[in-house]
């Protein structure tokens, strides 16, 4: 019986026929596996639009109870309270889980809690800051321009 001999490419599975070389191999699974993540988001997309559309065709009440039963279900829920533990790093924690309405609800009343308590301008302008340096430097630039040389604030007429 005599041994074939394979190139280092191909796989012992026959003749060799039809095998792909290591390289071509490569490039097709990239090639399949950037093709599956497409379709895999493209997917994601069209089921978020049926839902939004399907929401949309309830009634305002009925659909904003569909909406807070899920947030409720699948929301990180409240922050964990843990007196003698790190408290950012819990809290770190739960905005890693926490879904954008629990996040901006929390943020929201924290910023008005905080306002009466002693520490609280300096905690608000902290908050302030991290808020600041998470926009784009024209989202910034176009806060700042509806602010006056009197540091008053102008909101926006159509808004």
């Amino acid at each position: 019986m005599r041994a074939e001999k394979f190139t280092p490419g191909q796989r012992a599975t026959g003749a060799g026929a039809g095998i792909e070389s290591g390289e071509t191999f490569k490039r097709k699974v990239s090639t399949e596996n950037a093709t599956t993540q497409l379709s895999g988001a493209r997917h994601r997309h069209e089921k978020r639009e049926a839902a939004i559309f399907l929401l949309m065709d309830l009634d305002h009440q009925d659909a904003a109870v569909i909406c807070a039963t899920f947030l409720d279900e699948f929301g990180a829920g409240f922050p964990r309270l843990d007196y003698l533990g790190d408290v950012g790093a819990d809290a770190d924690e739960w905005a890693h889980f926490a879904n954008a309405a629990e996040l901006e609800k929390y943020f929201s009343a924290a910023l008005k809690r905080l306002e009466n308590q002693a520490i609280g301008i300096k905690a608000r302008k902290r908050m302030f800051a991290a808020l600041w340096l998470s926009f784009t430097d024209s989202d910034r630039h176009a806060f700042l321009a509806r602010v006056d040389p009197d540091g008053k604030f102008h909101a926006r007429a159509d808004a």
